[in-house]
């Protein structure tokens, strides 16, 4: 009986010693960098520069400076100046932005809608706010947005948007997935 490749969950890189996620973080990232952005450099790859970064936003960190000090100072790694990783990383910004945006496999996603209100249904024909539209939720009539999320089954929110009340449900959950 042959027996189908199971996958390993993703391990928790925010857990994980920054020294042990880097290399892991770093081998999963390479092949998603086009060649034509790849530029060698004597002391870290694109791949660990990406990496670094993923892991500022992971370990919550809000300063990017702060989070080189960091990573020179108190982890021990020989890293560029920091004008140089900015400017490395903003030319790395597309690939970035689709490895931060990038959501795991899911069986099934549960997304869910909140309205919004501006003002109370009866005040709505003198309120004058910009894109809010008249809606109908489950608790009836609004005025106002309907906020949509996307949430694991754990409960941490992957996606979310905000659109007019008149939007139906169907339709931006379709919009939240692309």
């Amino acid at each position: 009986m042959r027996e189908g490749r199971v996958s390993k969950p993703r391990p928790d890189l925010s857990v994980i010693p920054i020294r042990e996620a880097q290399p892991i973080l770093s081998a999963w990232i390479r092949p998603r960098i086009p060649l034509k952005l790849i530029h060698t450099h004597e002391k870290i790859s694109d791949a660990d520069l990406l990496a670094l970064a993923i892991l500022r936003y992971l370990h919550k960190m809000p300063y990017f400076s702060r989070w080189w000090h960091f990573l020179k100072v108190e982890v021990r790694f020989v890293l560029p100046s920091l004008t140089q990783a900015h400017v490395r990383l903003k030319r790395l910004l597309p690939v970035l932005e689709t490895l931060l945006n990038e959501v795991e496999s899911l069986d099934f996603a549960l997304i869910d809608s909140e309205p919004i209100p501006v003002c109370r249904f009866k005040r709505a024909k003198h309120c004058k706010f910009p894109q809010a539209s008249f809606g109908f939720t489950t608790q009836g009539m609004i005025y106002g947005f309907k906020l949509h999320a996307w949430a694991l089954p754990n409960g941490r929110i992957v996606r979310y948007l905000i659109r007019p009340a008149h939007e139906h449900d169907l339709k931006t959950s379709c919009a939240v997935r692309r």
